[in-house]
């Protein structure tokens, strides 16, 4: 197995790459290379692209984790294993990490400009990398990765005062959400979202009700990004009404949202590469 480990840096990199809090990713299988990039100062603001040996252009996931935005739950590291299984099934990744409310610097308005920041690279990104495939490229984003994933193809409804807003956004890609938050007002009720009001927002919906309208997915409709949302039936951390309300509401709006319900799911079996789910997964990112 031939691992090539390159520290590059990207256009908008503030500063070369150094020292991180996090390891090495896991190595897929196979030939290939793993490429740390750096998008700012912090030791946060990175991510892995990896890109498995080929003789074709491969799609791109770019793959946000949840953990109630907080690194101190979960950071990139914990989807090692769901980035390990896309790269044996032959597709590209680019594992994220971000300023979460654990950081300093993170939350408000930080934690949704680092994932604009490097959704809005992607073009440059493609430039750089021919191996990839412009018309393949997939934001996949698990729980609160889900809805930085989801918020991020929806920017230009973002009222142009504010720094979120993007006019013309990157939208040659499609959106996967995996137990995604789509609704903050809503989710901050829940076992998760104490981190929404006291971390990531700042205040609750009526203390900064323009927050929330400019960073929940649901006020930001329609979105002109092809949506996928998959519900694991047996997910008791995020509601299956949140899925159901974003969809129903995008799709009145003319938006292309789909909704599928994964029997005997759990919140967790939606990024195991072992569960049935895995190849549905594949075939979506491939296809695109």
């Amino acid at each position: 197995m031939l691992r090539l480990l390159t520290c590059s840096l990207i256009v908008l990199v503030l500063s070369a790459c150094g020292s991180s809090a996090t390891e090495e990713p896991i190595v897929f299988d196979g030939q290939g290379t793993n490429t740390r990039l750096s998008y700012g100062e912090s030791q946060y603001q990175y991510a892995w692209l990896s890109i498995p040996a080929s003789d074709q252009p491969l799609p791109l996931a770019v793959v946000i984790h949840g953990g109630c935005w907080r690194s101190s739950i979960a950071d990139n590291r914990f989807m090692d294993e769901f980035v390990a299984g896309l790269n044996a099934s032959a597709i590209a990744t680019l594992n994220i990490e971000y300023r979460t409310v654990t950081e300093s610097g993170g939350g408000w308005p930080n934690t949704f400009l680092d994932v604009a920041r490097l959704v809005d690279y992607l073009p440059d990104l493609l430039l750089q990398y021919p191996e990839l495939d412009a018309r393949r490229i997939t934001l996949v984003g698990h729980s609160a990765g889900g809805h930085l994933a989801v918020w991020a193809a929806a920017r230009e409804q973002i009222d142009p005062s504010s720094d979120l807003h993007k006019a013309v956004p990157f939208t040659e890609f499609r959106v996967i959400g995996l137990g995604a938050i789509t609704d903050l007002s809503s989710y901050r009720l829940t076992s998760c979202g104490a981190a929404i009001g006291t971390g990531l927002m700042g205040g609750d919906p009526d203390q900064r009700p323009e927050r929330y309208r400019a960073g929940s997915p649901i006020e930001l409709l329609p979105v002109m990004a092809p949506v996928k949302l998959y519900q694991g039936a047996d997910d008791t951390i995020v509601p299956a009404k949140q899925g159901e309300s974003y969809r129903t509401q995008a799709t009145a709006l003319g938006s292309q949202v789909e909704l599928v319900t994964i029997t005997g799911a759990d919140h967790f079996d939606l990024i195991d590469p072992d569960e049935n789910i895995f190849p549905l997964l594949v075939e979506d990112i491939r296809s695109f």
